[in-house]
């Protein structure tokens, strides 16, 4: 598995992919981290994106379905849909 990679976003942290599972691991700000068995080849296309969020809505919540991977930490629960969180930005 890959390191994180740090993303320039008001919604993205960072993101890496897991090459033995074919996934997309998204970690959103605020905590939640997301799963997406999607090709290399989205993840690639995030970490050039000029805005990681639209690439996300646009190219990801579309095309997979995200499971998440670790809770909030704040105790409120995840609070958000099997997609992951609203990332428009």
């Amino acid at each position: 598995m890959s390191d994180w990679t740090s993303l320039k976003s008001s919604h993205v942290e960072a993101a890496r992919y897991d090459d033995a599972a074919g996934e997309l691991q998204i970690r959103f700000k605020g905590g939640l981290e997301y799963g997406y068995q999607a090709p290399k080849e989205v993840f690639d296309g995030l970490v050039a994106s000029p805005s990681p969020g639209n690439f996300i809505h646009r190219h990801v919540r579309p095309h997979y379905t995200g499971n998440p991977l670790k809770e909030r930490t704040n105790g409120r629960g995840s609070g958000a849909d099997s997609a992951g969180p609203d990332t428009a930005a």
